[in-house]
């Protein structure tokens, strides 16, 4: 017979192991002006990612590319496993966890490189809602933001209008199969209605992150910088 003993939830901290990835440019570390924090999508990996931004080819940009640290079978037949950001539990609680992460990658990296550089952030579908709650938990140290392939979450947009503005890229697939063109304008009329200055680049294809694009976002980086 079970036990009618009442049940407690409660909860405590501990420390784990995160794992990113990086990709140094050709010069080496030192050579850097810029970081790109990078986060990749629902069931992507890091190293993966990080593999997306070779066409940056020599440009100056050192990436590192946190791993979402949830980690679930893609395929349970071969074993193939993906890695998460959060779901809707306990989601505060993620995030929080995840920007410590994501304090600690840049961190590490900006030692790697050896001096100050402007920080960026780039988010890749689910990537992109953690990209814009770390701008702004982070805002006093980020340059710019890159959400690619992604809407605006609506806890973002209502902590916007009181947040320091910086440059923000938007970037869609023109056939984006997962995110709706509704929610990519509704985005866009958000940001313009605060007002929010953004830049808009569009390609043709889907929910993907093409090396022409990639090469564009580099470009765009470089050319964000103050004079």
């Amino acid at each position: 017979m079970l036990s009618e003993e009442p049940i407690h939830r409660e909860s405590l901290r501990y420390s784990r192991t995160g794992y990113f990835a990086t990709r140094v440019p050709q010069g080496g570390a030192a050579a850097s002006t810029h970081l790109l924090l990078a986060l990749h999508g629902w069931g992507q990996s890091a190293r993966w990612f990080a593999k997306r931004f070779h066409p940056l080819g020599d440009a100056p940009v050192f990436v590192a590319t946190p791993q979402g640290p949830h980690q679930f079978y893609l395929e349970l037949e071969n074993k193939k496993v993906g890695f998460n950001w959060l779901t809707a539990y306990e989601k505060q609680d993620n995030i929080a966890d995840a920007n410590a992460l994501f304090d600690a990658v840049v961190e590490l990296a900006l030692k790697r490189i050896g001096h100050e550089v402007p920080v960026y952030v780039l988010g890749f579908s689910q990537g992109s809602s953690m990209a814009w709650r770390y701008a702004l938990h982070a805002q006093s140290r980020i340059a710019g933001l890159i959400s690619c392939c992604a809407d605006l979450p609506p806890d973002v947009a209502s902590d916007l209008a009181a947040t320091a503005p910086f440059r923000t890229l938007l970037v869609y697939g023109t056939d984006d199969g997962i995110v709706p063109q509704a929610k990519i304008e509704e985005a866009q009329a958000s940001l313009t209605a605060l007002p929010w200055a953004f830049d808009l680049l569009e390609f043709e294809g889907g929910h993907d992150l093409p090396p022409l694009v990639v090469e564009e976002i580099g470009q765009w980086i470089r050319g964000a910088l103050p004079e």
